[in-house]
């Protein structure tokens, strides 16, 4: 069965990204919740998308849904790391929550990751410090 069950199993679609056109997820593992439908992550619908599960007008409606939770970017777009404490600086408590509105909780080891794999704007970059030195312990 699909992720969203929307439909037969044996339907074949053209294979899109829930981003859009030569768009690619920047957050896999964000949740998507979906009226009426299971929460799932950005990774897990982007690959039921490349698997052809959706229709053309899932395909057309998915980007304006997902692309703040899922953090649409160009795909060939790939940022610099960055240490979301600033630069030279490093994440002290890594097993310290992060809330950020409207984003699932995450540690500050995963946000240090994520920021290391280059998985952040440069405005992200530049905004993160301010909000996590003291949850983080920047030193």
């Amino acid at each position: 069965e699909s992720i969203c069950g929307c439909i037969d199993e044996d339907s074949e679609f053209k294979p899109c990204s829930v981003c859009g056109d030569d768009m690619k997820v920047q957050f896999p593992n964000q949740i998507i919740e979906l009226p009426g439908q299971p929460d799932v992550t950005c990774g897990e619908m982007q690959e039921a998308g490349f698997d052809g599960e959706f229709t053309p007008s899932q395909c057309e409606r998915f980007p304006e849904r997902v692309e703040s939770i899922c953090g649409c970017i160009d795909e060939d777009s790939e940022f610099k790391p960055c240490s979301v404490c600033g630069d030279d600086m490093k994440v002290q408590f890594p097993n310290q929550i992060i809330e950020l509105p409207g984003q699932p909780d995450v540690t500050c080891g995963e946000m240090q990751e994520a920021g290391f794999d280059g998985e952040f704007t440069p405005s992200q970059c530049e905004r993160f410090p301010e909000r996590v030195e003291s949850i983080c312990g920047c030193i």
